[in-house]
C-alpha cells in the first residue's frame, strides 16, 4: 500500500501504527491484535474487509468517555468557549491543521461530506486540547501555535509553507492527546471495523512521514496545501486577531 510515490507504507510501518493505536487504546487492543493479520492485509493490498468477515462484526469494548489510557492524555470535559479571540482564532487554527494532517494520511474519504468533522463545535474543539491543573485551558498551550500559524500565514511560497506546517505537524504529534483526540472521535461516526482500518492506514502513514525525516511529508503538503481553504482561512483569521500581544494568564489568587 502506498499514499504515493513519494511517501511509501510498509507492512512494519502497519504493524507499528496497531501497535500504537492500541497503546492509545487499550480497551481496544485485544480486538486490534486478534484481527491483525486481516487488517495488514486489507492495508497491504487495499482491498476492503469482506461483509461475511467476522471482523465486521465487532463493536466498540467501551464507551467514548471510557477510552482512557494510562500515560497517555485524553479528552477532558469541555470547560465553556474561549473568550479571547486569538486563542479561539489559533484553536480553529489547529483543528483544520489536524484536519488537513489526517486528509492527506489516510483518512481522506472520512471528511467529505462528513459535516459533524467538518464543522466540530467549539465544544468538541476544547476537548482535544490539554488542560492545567486546575482543569482550565493551558495558556501556555497557545503561545507557539499563535507564531506558527502566523509564519504560515506570511510565507510567500508554498514550498515556505510546507515547511511551516512540517513545524505545526511536528507540534501537534508530540501532543499525543491531540490526535488520539480526533481518533477517538472517529468513533461516534465510524463502525469498528472502518475506524479501525482507516486510523491504522492514517497512523502508518504518519509513522513513514516521520521515518523519512519530514522530507516526504513536505512534499505531499506542497502538492495539496494550496487546495486546502479552510487551513488557509483559519491561519488568516489568526493574523487579523493576534496582532498584538496575547493577553496575560488570569490571576489563581
Amino acid at each position: 500500500m502506498t499514499s504515493g510515490p513519494e511517501a511509501p507504507i510498509s507492512e512494519k510501518h502497519i504493524e507499528e501504527a496497531m501497535d500504537l493505536l492500541g497503546k492509545w487504546f487499550p480497551k481496544e487492543k485485544s480486538s486490534i491484535d486478534q484481527h491483525r493479520e486481516e487488517i495488514k492485509n486489507s492495508l497491504l493490498t487495499g482491498t476492503p474487509v469482506p461483509a461475511s468477515s467476522p471482523m465486521r462484526k465487532v463493536t466498540y469494548s467501551a464507551k467514548i468517555e471510557d477510552q482512557t489510557a494510562d500515560g497517555v492524555p485524553g479528552i477532558p470535559v469541555p470547560s465553556g468557549i474561549i473568550a479571547d479571540p486569538c486563542h479561539m482564532s489559533c484553536l480553529v487554527a489547529l483543528l483544520r491543521s489536524v484536519q488537513f494532517i489526517l486528509s492527506i494520511s489516510g483518512l481522506a474519504k472520512m471528511w467529505e461530506g462528513n459535516q459533524a468533522l467538518e464543522q466540530a463545535d467549539l465544544d468538541e474543539i476544547e476537548r482535544l486540547i490539554p488542560r492545567d491543573p486546575t482543569g482550565g485551558l493551558s495558556w501556555n498551550f497557545f503561545d507557539p501555535y499563535r507564531e506558527l500559524f502566523l509564519a504560515l500565514n506570511e510565507a510567500a511560497t508554498v514550498q515556505d509553507k510546507a515547511a511551516v506546517m512540517a513545524r505545526i505537524f511536528g507540534e501537534t504529534w508530540n501532543a499525543t492527546g491531540i490526535f488520539r483526540g480526533f481518533f477517538t472521535y472517529c468513533m461516534k461516526t465510524l463502525s469498528w471495523t472502518d475506524w479501525v482500518l482507516y486510523c491504522s492506514a492514517s497512523l502508518a502513514q504518519i509513522i513513514a512521514w516521520h521515518a523519512s525525516g519530514g522530507a516526504a511529508f513536505v512534499a505531499k503538503v506542497v502538492l495539496t496545501l494550496m487546495s486546502a481553504k479552510n487551513l488557509l482561512d483559519a491561519s488568516l483569521r489568526v493574523r487579523d486577531t493576534c496582532m498584538t500581544p496575547i493577553a496575560p494568564a488570569p490571576s489563581q489568587a
